[in-house]
Protein backbone atom coordinates (compact mmCIF):
# COMPACT_ATOMS: atom_id res chain seq x y z
CA UNK A 1 0.00 0.00 0.00
CA UNK A 2 1.36 3.32 -0.93
CA UNK A 3 1.14 5.23 1.94
CA UNK A 4 2.08 9.16 2.70
CA UNK A 5 4.78 8.24 4.52
CA UNK A 6 5.98 6.12 1.46
CA UNK A 7 5.40 8.71 -1.11
CA UNK A 8 7.39 10.88 0.98
CA UNK A 9 10.31 8.40 1.42
CA UNK A 10 10.06 7.79 -1.90
CA UNK A 11 10.38 11.84 -3.09
CA UNK A 12 12.83 12.58 -0.04
CA UNK A 13 15.91 14.15 -0.83
CA UNK A 14 17.21 14.94 2.97
CA UNK A 15 18.06 12.67 5.49
CA UNK A 16 17.32 13.63 9.25
CA UNK A 17 21.43 14.15 9.70
CA UNK A 18 21.17 17.03 7.10
CA UNK A 19 18.43 18.40 8.64
CA UNK A 20 19.85 18.95 11.70
CA UNK A 21 23.23 20.23 10.08
CA UNK A 22 21.27 22.93 8.20
CA UNK A 23 19.29 23.98 11.13
CA UNK A 24 22.36 24.48 12.81
CA UNK A 25 23.89 26.49 10.08
CA UNK A 26 20.94 28.42 10.15
CA UNK A 27 21.05 28.84 13.80
CA UNK A 28 24.75 30.25 13.46
CA UNK A 29 24.33 32.34 10.26
CA UNK A 30 21.40 33.91 11.67
CA UNK A 31 22.21 34.79 15.73
CA UNK A 32 19.31 32.23 17.12
CA UNK A 33 20.51 31.28 20.66
CA UNK A 34 17.98 28.78 20.67
CA UNK A 35 19.76 26.62 24.27
CA UNK A 36 16.39 25.33 25.00
CA UNK A 37 14.08 24.15 22.44
CA UNK A 38 10.92 22.49 22.26
CA UNK A 39 10.73 18.80 21.23
CA UNK A 40 7.52 18.79 19.24
CA UNK A 41 7.74 20.62 15.84
CA UNK A 42 5.66 23.64 14.91
CA UNK A 43 3.12 22.69 12.59
CA UNK A 44 3.45 25.13 9.49
CA UNK A 45 1.19 26.10 6.96
CA UNK A 46 1.77 25.95 3.40
CA UNK A 47 0.40 28.05 0.84
CA UNK A 48 1.18 28.76 -2.87
CA UNK A 49 3.46 31.88 -1.87
CA UNK A 50 5.72 29.86 0.12
CA UNK A 51 6.84 27.10 -2.69
CA UNK A 52 7.40 30.01 -4.87
CA UNK A 53 11.23 29.95 -4.19
CA UNK A 54 11.10 26.53 -4.65
CA UNK A 55 11.71 24.81 -7.63
CA UNK A 56 9.01 23.03 -9.76
CA UNK A 57 10.90 19.75 -9.51
CA UNK A 58 10.99 20.07 -5.25
CA UNK A 59 7.06 21.42 -5.23
CA UNK A 60 5.81 16.89 -4.54
CA UNK A 61 8.75 16.59 -2.17
CA UNK A 62 7.63 19.96 -0.11
CA UNK A 63 4.06 18.62 0.06
CA UNK A 64 4.80 15.58 1.69
CA UNK A 65 7.69 17.04 3.78
CA UNK A 66 4.54 19.19 4.89
CA UNK A 67 2.24 16.36 5.30
CA UNK A 68 4.81 13.87 7.47
CA UNK A 69 5.68 17.01 9.42
CA UNK A 70 3.94 15.97 12.38
CA UNK A 71 5.03 12.72 13.07
CA UNK A 72 8.60 13.69 13.34
CA UNK A 73 9.79 15.47 16.93
CA UNK A 74 13.28 16.74 17.88
CA UNK A 75 15.77 14.18 18.65
CA UNK A 76 18.38 14.69 22.01
CA UNK A 77 22.33 16.04 21.32
CA UNK A 78 21.12 17.07 17.57
CA UNK A 79 20.35 20.51 17.37
CA UNK A 80 23.31 23.50 18.94
CA UNK A 81 23.54 26.95 19.03
CA UNK A 82 26.68 28.81 18.61
CA UNK A 83 28.12 31.28 21.03
CA UNK A 84 29.71 33.94 19.44
CA UNK A 85 31.38 34.41 23.35
CA UNK A 86 33.21 31.16 23.22
CA UNK A 87 33.06 30.89 19.28
CA UNK A 88 31.84 27.66 19.12
CA UNK A 89 28.90 25.27 19.29
CA UNK A 90 26.72 23.83 22.49
CA UNK A 91 24.35 20.77 22.45
CA UNK A 92 20.68 22.51 23.01
CA UNK A 93 18.43 21.51 26.00
CA UNK A 94 15.64 19.99 24.54
CA UNK A 95 12.40 20.57 26.32
CA UNK A 96 10.00 18.24 26.64
CA UNK A 97 7.39 19.94 28.23
CA UNK A 98 7.17 23.05 26.03
CA UNK A 99 4.64 24.98 27.91
CA UNK A 100 6.51 25.16 31.31
CA UNK A 101 8.02 28.66 32.17
CA UNK A 102 11.12 29.32 30.77
CA UNK A 103 13.17 32.69 30.66
CA UNK A 104 13.44 31.89 26.60
CA UNK A 105 12.49 28.90 24.50
CA UNK A 106 12.57 28.27 20.70
CA UNK A 107 10.11 26.37 18.78
CA UNK A 108 10.56 25.40 15.20
CA UNK A 109 8.65 24.05 12.46
CA UNK A 110 9.96 20.44 10.57
CA UNK A 111 12.23 22.25 8.01
CA UNK A 112 11.08 21.86 4.34
CA UNK A 113 14.18 21.58 2.29
CA UNK A 114 14.34 21.81 -1.30
CA UNK A 115 16.55 18.98 -3.01
CA UNK A 116 19.82 20.86 -3.81
CA UNK A 117 19.40 21.88 0.06
CA UNK A 118 19.86 25.27 -0.65
CA UNK A 119 16.65 26.45 0.30
CA UNK A 120 14.53 25.61 3.52
CA UNK A 121 10.88 27.12 4.87
CA UNK A 122 10.91 26.75 8.49
CA UNK A 123 8.93 28.20 10.92
CA UNK A 124 10.77 29.84 13.69
CA UNK A 125 8.88 31.18 17.22
CA UNK A 126 11.08 32.49 20.16
CA UNK A 127 8.49 32.39 23.00
CA UNK A 128 9.38 33.74 26.46
CA UNK A 129 6.23 32.13 27.97
CA UNK A 130 5.26 35.15 29.55
CA UNK A 131 2.55 38.16 29.44
CA UNK A 132 5.14 40.26 26.88
CA UNK A 133 4.88 37.48 23.85
CA UNK A 134 8.05 37.08 22.09
CA UNK A 135 8.83 36.85 18.30
CA UNK A 136 8.28 34.98 15.03
CA UNK A 137 7.24 34.06 11.53
CA UNK A 138 7.43 31.88 8.88
CA UNK A 139 10.99 32.19 6.48
CA UNK A 140 12.25 31.12 3.75
CA UNK A 141 16.23 30.99 3.94
CA UNK A 142 18.84 30.55 1.03
CA UNK A 143 22.25 29.28 1.02
CA UNK A 144 24.03 32.15 -0.80
CA UNK A 145 28.09 32.11 -0.68
CA UNK A 146 28.23 29.74 2.16
CA UNK A 147 26.00 31.92 4.36
CA UNK A 148 21.91 31.01 5.08
CA UNK A 149 20.15 34.34 4.57
CA UNK A 150 16.43 34.90 5.13
CA UNK A 151 14.91 36.02 1.96
CA UNK A 152 11.06 36.26 2.55
CA UNK A 153 9.17 35.91 5.63
CA UNK A 154 5.41 35.02 6.40
CA UNK A 155 3.08 35.58 9.08
CA UNK A 156 5.81 37.48 10.85
CA UNK A 157 5.09 39.36 14.13
CA UNK A 158 6.54 40.72 17.66
CA UNK A 159 4.42 40.45 20.70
Amino acid sequence: MFTIVSAYHFYEHVSNEARYEIINEIGKDNGFYWNKICIYYDEIEIFEDNCSSFPFVDKISVYCQKLIQKINSLEDNKIKYYSRKTKSFHKAEIIKNCHQAYDMIYRISYPIVSADKKTVLIKITQDCNCMLGGQGGTYIFKKIKGTWKVVDSYNSWIG
